[in-house]
């Protein structure tokens, strides 16, 4: 990962790809990433980091301490192959007013791919 945009700035990022762990030391580092232009947070995997308390508690912090103080809402977009109902009850404890697109099993794997 480099540490600039294209442009050589990070200010008014609208979109952040990175992992959850460099995703905070660019929060936490000298110069830190400018998070004004924020408005979505993309997690893939979602139920491995809900089933995972320590991962759990770095998105809680990151949310208390980063997004938090941001004046924007952010929307939350999280993906998974698989929501085991714990980490249905930790999401829904997380984000408030979450709505869910579920595919019937049927439509979960495509022959002509």
């Amino acid at each position: 990962m480099s540490d600039l945009t294209a442009s050589g700035k990070w200010e008014g990022c609208h979109i952040v790809v990175t992992t959850l762990g460099a995703f905070r030391n660019l929060t936490n580092a000298r110069k830190p990433i400018d998070l004004s232009g924020l408005r979505v947070i993309v997690i893939d995997e979602v139920d491995f980091f809900f089933q995972d308390d320590r991962n759990k508690q770095q998105i809680e912090e990151l949310n208390n301490k980063v997004f938090g103080k941001l004046k924007q809402k952010i929307q939350w977009v999280l993906f998974s192959a698989t929501f085991p109902d714990q980490v249905i009850v930790e999401i829904n404890k997380f984000v408030s007013e979450a709505s869910s697109i579920q595919l019937k099993k049927e439509k979960l794997q495509l022959d002509h791919i």
